[in-house]
């Protein structure tokens, strides 16, 4: 049996196990709510970027933050939309970005995890 026909076998075994539960219900006299999915999804949005509400972070939020994710503190990126094409990208945030000789400010195809001038951002609850 291949991995379609199994997948098959277990969507009509669920389908069946599907029934067999509404019927139940019915005969308790439970009311069920029959959803439907494809009418709830919500319409994509491009730059879901612009919804993000800016407020001052309290240190609150940063510790919140911070407990939710595990990973490196050594370095973090940002968020950057090409204002052109609307293309979304993340870069590795660098004390030299604003300084001469970097790489991805003069256009050049050098990535920043190949650049020998980088010097990343730590990241921090404080904001400097």
């Amino acid at each position: 049996m291949n991995r379609e026909e199994m997948l098959r076998k277990r969507i009509d075994e669920l389908e069946k196990e599907n029934r067999y539960l509404k019927g139940l219900l019915d005969e308790a006299g439970i009311s069920y709510e029959k959803f439907d999915f494809e009418k709830s999804k919500e319409p994509y949005d491009e730059n879901q970027g612009e919804r993000i509400i800016h407020r001052e972070i309290t240190p609150e939020d940063a510790n919140l933050f911070f407990s939710m994710f595990w990973g490196r503190t050594d370095v973090y990126s940002k968020r950057v939309v090409k204002k052109v094409t609307g293309e979304v990208g993340y870069f590795p945030q660098c004390t030299n970005f604003w300084k001469s000789g970097c790489h991805r400010k003069n256009g050049s195809k050098v990535k920043c995890k190949d650049c020998t001038k980088r010097s990343y951002k730590k990241l921090e609850k404080q904001h400097k």
